[in-house]
């Protein structure tokens, strides 16, 4: 079964980068959008992310092969434009059949990456068409830090009836 996750995951983000390509109006930025592409969270993703002058979740992130090992279902992104990494970010239904979490997300800490601003809307793009390709209705954000809930907010999610901010897919 963790094969077929980790196929649909490949997809997934091929289908994005394409998305993105044939319609650069999804990010509603002037970018170069022809050197964004998307991974999984490898080796060398993880060598990148170590030269970040800082990170928040910097020993999250060097569990992220492990966790992922862990849940078949899960989905490891890094975002890049050309060769500048951009952002990590990890999600996973656990058992869920109806939501997946957004357990990790972060951009490079440098404020002229080539993404700036964006890291969050583009890896929200790939989380939801990893969602509805593997049958779910939610995004769930379980744990969002306080100043990161208005941009969230923008992107869509709201506070539902148990509190959690949580979007439709």
């Amino acid at each position: 079964m963790r094969k077929q996750y980790r196929a649909i995951a490949e997809v997934v983000r091929q289908y994005t980068e394409k998305q993105i390509k044939e319609a650069p109006e999804i990010i509603g930025a002037v970018v170069d959008y022809h050197l964004i592409r998307y991974d999984s969270i490898d080796h060398n993703a993880l060598k990148k992310m170590e030269e970040w002058s800082s990170s928040d979740f910097r020993k999250q992130w060097r569990d992220v092969p492990r966790l992922g090992r862990g849940h078949p279902k899960a989905i490891s992104l890094s975002l890049w434009h050309d060769q500048t990494l951009c952002g990590l970010c990890f999600a996973t239904p656990k058992k869920s059949k109806v939501r997946i979490k957004l357990m990790l997300l972060e951009g490079h800490p440098d404020e002229l990456h080539p993404l700036k601003g964006l890291v969050a809307s583009l890896m929200l793009v790939a989380i939801e068409n990893y969602a509805r390709l593997i049958g779910l209705e939610k995004i769930l954000i379980p744990e969002p830090l306080p100043g990161a809930v208005p941009l969230y907010k923008e992107l869509g999610f709201d506070y539902d009836a148990d509190n959690q901010l949580v979007k439709a897919v």
